[in-house]
């Protein structure tokens, strides 16, 4: 990732994919729980405001393919969703919030599927980033294509867990490294999770922009994040991806 403007960073992967839109908010961008500044958000891309469809994001596992006629809705119940390409130039911009989750977003350039999926820690232990590229493949695209960028979220440097959680991460991820201890404390790093699910679904891993540098916690106050603001004072980043033409 690089960062595109004080209120955009961008995937250096994605960006070479003809007619393709993405990019994340930072907190120069506003709080994206308010539909006026998600709506200005998206505009600034060039995209319709009519055309976004997001998830209620329940911190599940489960992806749902949607069409041209969810624009503007909710998809309720999941926490990933893929767009196929078609014809009719009504294509919907994809959404996902995060304040310290993992957004993912993914293409297939030859196919024209793309996706996005909010990884939060239990949709990481339920492998989630897994869930979408096979629902990807399940509608076309092909594992040697498919790009993934891993946006913003909580690093390894701050994401601090409990016994019992750090056991359901290395249950899922053994001896990877996603579960690393320093002094009595643990810490997970759940942009690491999704990376090995990513490579286990067979997509190569230069086909994976994953930032390990950037934590939505520590880095400034350039992101929201849950960790630091709490419940109360919780806003959230966007992170979009469409089809332009």
């Amino acid at each position: 990732m690089k960062k595109d403007s004080p209120s955009v960073y961008r995937s250096e992967l994605l960006a070479g994919v003809p007619h393709l839109v993405d990019g994340f908010s930072t907190a120069q961008s506003g709080d994206m729980k308010d539909p006026v500044i998600l709506r200005a958000f998206i505009q600034s891309f060039g995209l319709p405001v009519d055309s976004y469809i997001w998830m209620d994001q329940i911190h599940g596992n489960r992806i749902c393919d949607i069409s041209e006629g969810h624009r503007g809705n909710a998809v309720t119940g999941y926490d990933g969703i893929v767009y196929t390409h078609s014809s009719s130039g009504r294509h919907p911009t994809l959404c996902v919030h995060v304040a310290d989750c993992t957004p993912i977003l993914a293409v297939d350039p030859s196919e024209r599927i793309i996706g996005v999926a909010h990884a939060g820690w239990a949709g990481t232990v339920g492998h989630i980033a897994g869930n979408l590229m096979r629902a990807m493949k399940k509608n076309g695209a092909h594992p040697s294509d498919i790009l993934v960028c891993l946006g913003p979220h909580i690093g390894p440097c701050c994401y601090a867990v409990d016994s019992e959680r750090a056991d359901r991460f290395i249950n899922e991820f053994g001896k990877s490294g996603v579960v690393t201890q320093k002094g009595n404390t643990k810490y997970a790093d759940i942009g690491l999770a999704s990376y090995l699910d990513i490579l286990g679904e067979g997509i190569p891993g230069d086909h994976i922009d994953f930032d390990r540098t950037v934590c939505t916690q520590c880095t400034g106050n350039e992101f929201f994040s849950y960790r630091r603001s709490g419940r109360a004072g919780l806003r959230e980043l966007a992170g979009i991806i469409a089809w332009a033409d």
